[in-house]
């Protein structure tokens, strides 16, 4: 684990999309999910796998 996983990891769970932790963090949503992927070597538990809308939407699913 490295600095820029864990910054990954912060930033999609405090904004629960990828997509918004790029645009925090200042890259890609691909370079996001890459970095999650090697975080935790890819084997998320259901609470914490990263989701592809607002949370309300995967309330929904």
């Amino acid at each position: 684990m490295n600095l820029k996983q864990l910054e990954a990891f912060a930033a999609i769970s405090a904004l629960h999309t990828t997509t918004a932790a790029a645009q925090r963090l200042g890259c890609s949503q691909s370079a996001v999910s890459r970095l999650l992927s090697q975080f935790g070597g890819g084997s998320w538990p259901e609470p914490v796998r990263a989701r592809t809308g607002p949370p309300d939407a995967d309330a929904r699913r």
